[in-house]
């Protein structure tokens, strides 16, 4: 009789054990239990990779302005100022007896090069590799360029002659006049060679300086260079 009973516990108990271990391993309640562990992970990243914030563009470059070199005051005498309306002048080519004046070239930037025979500045500008000449010769070439170069050949010291040669001899096709009475040198105030002076397309002044500086006839022929042969339709 004790030993049934004893049984009987065992048994009792037996089942009571394999209940508790079903009920924690399968069923609603075991599913229920891990989607409560899973509410409570942190919500996984489903947003598309197209929604992440991407790179900005670099922005475009703006079309790069060369401005002209700052005007030198020193090496003038006061006769001229930038934005003041260019001194218009009627001229005779040396080379070819062509007549012009200033104006005639309005709508394109004008350089006026102050030079003599004589001075040794102006023969290194004007010689073969001479940064003159070179430039010009790249002007020449390019059909489109908005640029007209005219020499103004000083009176002091020199003569027609003697500038007709030094042209021919350095192959300086660009418009170039003998200023005999020194009559344009004078109204715009030059007081050494070489001396340039830069008129807009608008026909004001735009800068003037000795060419005799490297620090201004280098920014002068590049800034040239990059307005009226790389973007001639540039403002």
């Amino acid at each position: 009789m004790r030993t049934r009973f004893m049984l009987s516990l065992i048994a009792v108990v037996l089942l009571v054990v394999a209940g508790c271990h079903s009920t924690g391993s399968e069923g609603d309640g075991g599913a229920a239990n891990k989607e409560t562990v899973g509410e409570n992970k942190p919500a996984e990243n489903t947003a598309d990779n197209s929604t992440k914030e991407q790179p900005k563009e670099e922005p475009k470059e703006d079309e790069f302005c060369l401005l002209p070199p700052e005007p030198q005051d020193e090496e003038l005498a006061g006769k001229i100022e930038v934005g003041q309306d260019a001194i218009d002048f009627a001229m005779t080519d040396s080379l070819t007896g062509k007549e012009f004046k200033i104006s005639d070239f309005k709508g394109k930037t004008v350089l006026l090069f102050f030079w003599a025979s004589w001075c040794p500045y102006c023969k290194m500008a004007f010689r073969a590799k001479g940064s003159l000449n070179k430039f010009w010769k790249e002007l020449d070439s390019t059909s489109s360029a908005s640029l007209v170069i005219i020499g103004i050949g000083t009176g002091t010291d020199d003569t027609d002659e003697n500038q007709k040669a030094f042209l021919k001899t350095n192959e300086a096709t660009f418009l170039s006049m003998h200023d005999g009475n020194r009559k344009i040198e004078q109204a715009y105030g030059v007081l050494g060679m070489p001396t340039c002076v830069v008129i807009g397309r608008e026909g004001k002044i735009l800068t003037y300086g000795s060419y005799r500086y490297s620090d201004y006839s280098d920014k002068l022929l590049e800034y040239l260079r990059q307005s009226c042969i790389q973007n001639p339709e540039s403002e």
